[in-house]
C-alpha cells in the first residue's frame, strides 16, 4: 500500500485506518516535509500491520515502540525530516523493534542528509555496503565508505580523487557511448581506476541510442581495440569483468560482503 500524505486526508483516515491492517508494505511519501498532523496516522497504521509488515519506506521516524518481527527492508529519506538529532536518538530503537532487518536504504534529499552520513560512516561503518552513483550531485564516495558503487556514468565525476576509494571492492559502469570511448572520464581511465586498489570486479553495462544494450562487436573495429585494451588493463590488475547482473542489483552479493563483515543487515545508499 502507497500512502500520500496530506493534510487534507482526514476524511479518509477512519475509513483507511479500519479496513487496511495486516500490510506487508506501507510507503508513507510526500514531496516535501511530511506535515506533523499525519504523525498519529502513521503510528496507527504501523500498530496495525507491525506483525505481518516486511517493507516500510518513512521520511521521519514516526514509528511506534513495537516488535515488527517480520520486516526486512525499511527505506528512508534523511536531510528533510530525519536529520542528526532523530537519527542518533530514534534509529537505535528500530534497530532494537527489527530483528529480522537486512536492508536499510537510505535516500538523500534536502541539504541536512552530510551530517547523518558523516555518523553513519562513523558509527555504523561496517554496514555500509552499497551505492547508486546515480547523478553527479552526490559524490557517493565523499560521503560514505561502501564496498559495492552501482550505476556510474562518469568516471571523472563518480570516481576521481574520493575519499573512500580505498574501500570499494565492485564497481558497475554503465557504459552509454562506447562509439566515443574517450568521454565520461575513459580518456584518463588508468588515472582514475588506479586509485581503487581493492577493486575485485566490473561490471560493464554497454549502451548506445535510446538505451538498448549492445555488444562490443557492434561498433568500429577502431574503437573495439580501444575497449579490449581497457578490459586488458582491468585484467593486468586481476579485477575481474563480470555479466550483467553480477553486481548491478545482485541481492545476494550485498548479502555476501554483509557476512563477511560480520553483520545482520546493511545500508544501500540512493
Amino acid at each position: 500500500m502507497e500512502i500520500l500524505a496530506s493534510e487534507n486526508g482526514h476524511h479518509m483516515i477512519s475509513l483507511i485506518l479500519n479496513n487496511m491492517q495486516k500490510l506487508n508494505f506501507i510507503n508513507f511519501y510526500h514531496h516535501t516535509s511530511l506535515p506533523e498532523i499525519v504523525d498519529s496516522f502513521i503510528l496507527q497504521m504501523l500498530k496495525n500491520s507491525h506483525e505481518t509488515l516486511q517493507i516500510a519506506t518513512i521520511s521521519r521516524f514516526c514509528i511506534p515502540d513495537i516488535s515488527f518481527p517480520k520486516l526486512k527492508t525499511l527505506q528512508m529519506t534523511i536531510g528533510k525530516d530525519i536529520c542528526l538529532p532523530e537519527f542518533k536518538t530514534y534509529f537505535p530503537l528500530v534497530l532494537k523493534n527489527m530483528e529480522r532487518l537486512q536492508t536499510v536504504r537510505v535516500y538523500l534529499g534536502g541539504s541536512g542528509y552530510d551530517d547523518v552520513c558523516k555518523y553513519i560512516a562513523k558509527h555504523y561503518n561496517k554496514h555500509c555496503i552499497s551505492a547508486d552513483a546515480f547523478d553527479d550531485v552526490h559524490k557517493m564516495l565523499n560521503i560514505v565508505p561502501v564496498k559495492i558503487l552501482t550505476d556510474v556514468y562518469d568516471l571523472e565525476e563518480d570516481l576521481q580523487n574520493f575519499k573512500y576509494a580505498s574501500g570499494l571492492q565492485y564497481l558497475h559502469v554503465n557504459i552509454y557511448s562506447p562509439t566515443e570511448p574517450m568521454s565520461c572520464g575513459w580518456d584518463k581511465y588508468q588515472e582514475i581506476l588506479d586509485q581503487y586498489l581493492n577493486l575485485k570486479a566490473v561490471e560493464l553495462t554497454w549502451k548506445q541510442g535510446n538505451f538498448k544494450n549492445i555488444t562490443l562487436s557492434q561498433i568500429s573495429e577502431a574503437n573495439q581495440n580501444i575497449w579490449q585494451e581497457r578490459i586488458l588493463y582491468f585484467k593486468a590488475r586481476g579485477i575481474c569483468i563480470v555479466d550483467d547482473g553480477e553486481i548491478d542489483e545482485n541481492e545476494n552479493l550485498q548479502t555476501k560482503l554483509a557476512k563477511e563483515a560480520g553483520i545482520t543487515w546493511k545500508f544501500h545508499f540512493n
